[in-house]
């Protein structure tokens, strides 16, 4: 199989390659905005928040992006007194994985470049394209410039909701895991819903949320992430314990509808399944609310809600569930399959009007030549039979993405077919590289910026530490002015002797990983910087 490189471009003050393209000529400071939208069952929409975070190293990442059922592009335009600042165009990701919208609405986030010298008073205004990319509904039917929606936000206004009550809500945040900045590690967020004040002041919400992460270190490739990873807790008051139920059709034991007041409103069966474990809008909302507020705006990759709960249930979404049933650190592992890893559902349960396009890592449509074959076990048959002899080899075995047939999976059981499990080779390649594009695969660079810096007078040193894995391997290849001037070395000295005839040149570091778990993809990073005699 033809390896696929994924090359990450790092160049301070420059947009991240397609993510989005300035559209007026004058230059402008940058800085990297995250903007939260609501919209209502009918269509509506509206911008609940639109913030700066000053982070430049960091990547612009749309959390929800990995189960989006759709998403759509959109012009972001920037006014001051009717002046256009700047304007560029974003992908924003819409619905989760039960569907778009949900039967109140749905809260979606998507961060992106704009101007740094944006200040209260000034107007954002947001133009649908049409749908860029969907799973179901080719580009060509994105909907006609005639009737393109526009909202728009005033810079300065307070987007965000009170608390339902004096003693409700987050109101403190601590670490449960932190191995470096946010801006260089996946970055989760855990809260708790249906707690209420006592259940918080005794121990059981920070006993929860640490059996809700406890299957993280023992699940690879979870045990090398947790390594680049900042965990942290946000403590959040209820009024009543556990959560809403539903009671919905395909449930499974007799059940009885409860209604209680939570902060976040979490409900099982609410859109008809029962073990669906989901926000309202106002609870989405109320959950990035919080992550912004306590973990940071942009700083954040997902946000996990563990419910106080024994009643089976969890989602992934643009903020991930799980109940705190026995099963709950196995469903978080699950849930973060999705939602961080792009993994599918590799079960057979019917999902009618699930959307049909296959993007998922761990899912093919091709029983004879899977986007996995790396992964082959040699000499298996394609497609795999269901047969105890098969159990521990990777092929292609039929029945995944809630079908029976048509559909593939790369193993005959798996976390994302049956909790309790392990990842099998595939998904675990999967989850670990877009983790890792989520960050840089160094931890510093030195100097920072990219100069030009002069060697005229004194040599200069550039180096640089990696990120702290322990499996896989990072080789640096180092050139100046084109050439190799050094391999698997941290640091070079560049003199004015290094530039010979020219005034100027690049200096560059090309960081590659490799590592046991990828084998079809190869990750690697450029820096650059210029010096001058």
């Amino acid at each position: 199989m033809k390896r696929l490189a994924l090359l990450f471009l790092y160049v301070v003050g420059a947009l991240d390659p397609g993510l989005a393209v300035a559209e007026v000529s004058r230059q402008v400071p940058l800085s990297k905005w995250q903007i939260t939208l609501a919209s209502s069952t009918d269509g509506d929409r509206e911008i609940l928040s639109a913030q700066q975070f000053p982070d430049q190293s960091r990547r612009i990442t749309h959390p929800g992006m990995n189960v989006a059922v759709e998403t759509e592009e959109a012009r972001v335009t920037w006014f001051r007194r009717n002046r256009k600042l700047y304007s560029t165009t974003a992908e924003v990701p819409f619905g989760n994985r039960y569907g778009r919208p949900s039967s109140d609405g749905e809260v979606t986030v998507f961060r992106l470049v704009g101007p740094a010298d944006a200040r209260r008073g000034d107007l954002i205004e947001v133009e649908f394209l049409g749908v860029k990319a969907r799973f179901d509904v080719p580009v060509s039917e994105a909907s006609s410039s005639s009737a393109r929606p526009k909202i728009s936000f005033r810079l300065g206004r307070d987007g965000q909701e009170a608390n339902v009550a004096e003693k409700t809500g987050p109101y403190a945040v601590d670490e449960l895991i932190k191995t470096g900045v946010n801006s260089n590690r996946l970055t989760v967020v855990m809260m708790g819903d249906g707690y209420r004040s006592r259940e918080i002041s005794e121990g059981k919400y920070e006993g929860d949320a640490k059996v809700a992460m406890s299957a993280f270190g023992i699940k690879d490739p979870w045990g090398e992430i947790l390594k680049i990873s900042n965990f942290y807790l946000v403590k959040v008051r209820s009024t009543e314990t556990g959560a809403d139920d539903f009671c919905a059709p395909d449930a499974s034991t007799p059940c009885t509808p409860v209604n209680v007041k939570t902060f976040f409103e979490t409900s099982f069966g609410r859109d008809g399944t029962d073990r669906a474990l989901v926000l309202t809008q106002v609870g989405t909302r109320r959950a990035i609310e919080a992550a912004d507020k306590y973990v940071g705006a942009g700083a954040w990759d997902a946000i996990v809600v563990f419910v106080n709960s024994p009643k089976y249930g969890g989602a992934g979404g643009i903020v991930a569930t799980t109940s705190m049933h026995s099963d709950a650190p196995e469903i978080a592992v699950h849930e973060l399959g999705h939602t961080i890893g792009k993994l599918a559902d590799e079960y057979e349960n019917p999902y009618p009007g699930y959307p049909e396009k296959i993007t998922e890592y761990n899912v093919d449509s091709n029983g004879t030549n899977p986007k996995w074959s790396a992964w082959l076990t040699p000499g298996v048959l394609l497609p795999t039979p269901e047969d105890d002899a098969y159990n521990d080899v990777v092929g292609a075995f039929e029945g995944a993405r809630y079908k029976s047939t048509g559909v593939f999976r790369p193993m005959r059981n798996c976390m994302m077919r049956s909790i309790g499990k392990p990842f099998c080779p595939v998904c675990q390649e999967g989850l670990l590289t877009k983790v890792l594009q989520l960050m840089n695969l160094y931890d510093r660079v030195s100097p920072s910026s990219r100069g030009p810096f002069s060697v005229a007078a004194r040599a200069r040193t550039f180096k640089y530490t990696r990120l702290p894995l322990s499996e896989g391997e990072f080789r640096s290849t180092w050139t100046v002015c084109g050439r190799v001037a050094g391999l698997d070395v941290n640091s070079i000295t560049i003199s004015k002797e290094s530039l010979q005839s020219r005034e100027s040149c690049k200096v560059s570091l090309k960081i590659d990983f490799m590592s046991p778990r990828l084998r079809s993809y190869n990750l690697s990073q450029t820096v650059t910087w210029t010096v001058e005699k």
